[in-house]
């Protein structure tokens, strides 16, 4: 499978993280770096990873793609004077232009998935790029009219209502179709990625403390999760819930769910995180192609020490994967 893999903010860990994905794929893999080989280089510099990969132009590859793994080279000014540690409208505008990139040869063809190393939003804003990540790229990007960002580990996983949103925003964005569209796109995703339950089991948390408490905590329970819920029960997608969120993550309970919906980032994210950090795949739904992430961000303090954890890229990388091949035969992507 050839994978688009973007190598993320210049400033931060991507690179290298990149680069040892590059010197050691995954076996059934030939990752292609989007990104610049003159900033490549310089972290190779810096860390002392190997950066051998032949290097060709987006003419190039275009006329004649690579069989093997190499260095897409999409070259901008101003690279050869950026520092590492800190966001910069430059390292936002590179992380921008080439995952666009990515995006767009997947679309033409040319990747059968893309996986990303991690961008900063602050910096995307610098670069006068106003977006909040890059699903919300990606769903402008693709057209997509449904989407779903699920995050999923060998322990848990959970699909978020809503994603980066102040809190005091959540309630208002919560409404009984868009808990309908996560749910189903996470019931669709759930065989495709692991061994479940048939259907999947899927546990919907609640909003509010003790999910609600009976309307003692708030009525959102009452007034939009549990009406989406019996919508998705009659099509029959497999639910239990609304669930408490302080207690829906134990193990005994775990045990027996093959996914979550978390109404917000946090709710999902912490227990996810807590129970699988570095080992957690970013997994967009509802594109019409895969694309998986690392669960983790750019990591500034650690950008071009060659010391950042490469675990969660691999599994990424193993997820796009997987999730490619089947759906390749199934002719599923999301």
């Amino acid at each position: 499978m050839k994978l688009a893999l973007t190598i993320g903010d210049p400033a931060g860990v991507g690179p290298e993280l990149a680069l040892q994905v590059l010197a050691k794929p995954l076996a059934g893999t030939v990752p292609i770096l989007v990104g610049s080989a003159e900033l490549l280089r310089r972290v190779s510099a810096a860390t002392g990873l190997p950066c051998d990969a032949p290097v060709v132009s987006k003419e190039e590859f275009l006329a004649n793609p690579p069989e093997g793994p190499a260095i897409l080279d999409l070259p901008l000014d101003g690279l050869s004077g950026l520092q590492p540690g800190a966001p910069n409208s430059l390292s936002g505008q590179a992380a921008y232009h080439w995952f666009t990139e990515a995006i767009d040869l997947t679309l033409a063809g040319k990747f059968d998935a893309v996986v990303t190393c991690p961008l900063s939003k602050e910096a995307l804003h610098m670069g006068g790029h106003l977006y909040d990540g890059h699903t919300e790229i990606l769903v402008e990007r693709s057209g997509a009219s449904r989407h779903a960002m699920m995050l999923t580990a060998p322990e848990v996983t959970a699909t978020l209502v809503t994603t980066h949103i102040a809190i005091s925003e959540v309630a208002a964005q919560l409404t009984i179709e868009r808990i309908c569209e996560v749910t189903r796109l996470t019931a669709a995703a759930l065989p495709l990625w692991r061994a479940t339950a048939s259907p999947p089991r899927i546990a919907v948390l609640g909003l509010n403390p003790h999910a609600g408490e009976n309307g003692l905590f708030g009525d959102e329970e009452a007034r939009l999760i549990e009406p989406a819920m019996e919508i998705l029960r009659a099509e029959g997608i497999n639910l239990v819930g609304p669930m408490s969120a302080d207690t829906a993550f134990i193990p005994v309970l775990r045990k027996d769910i093959d996914g979550y919906i978390a109404m917000y980032h946090d709710q999902g994210l912490i227990p996810l995180k807590t129970l699988a950090f570095d080992e957690a795949v970013n997994v967009t739904l509802g594109l019409p192609f895969i694309r998986t992430s690392v669960d983790h961000g750019t990591a500034y303090d650690l950008a071009w020490q060659g010391t950042a954890q490469v675990t969660s890229l691999y599994a990424a990388c193993d997820a796009a994967l997987r999730l490619a091949e089947k759906a390749k035969l199934s002719k599923i992507s999301g």
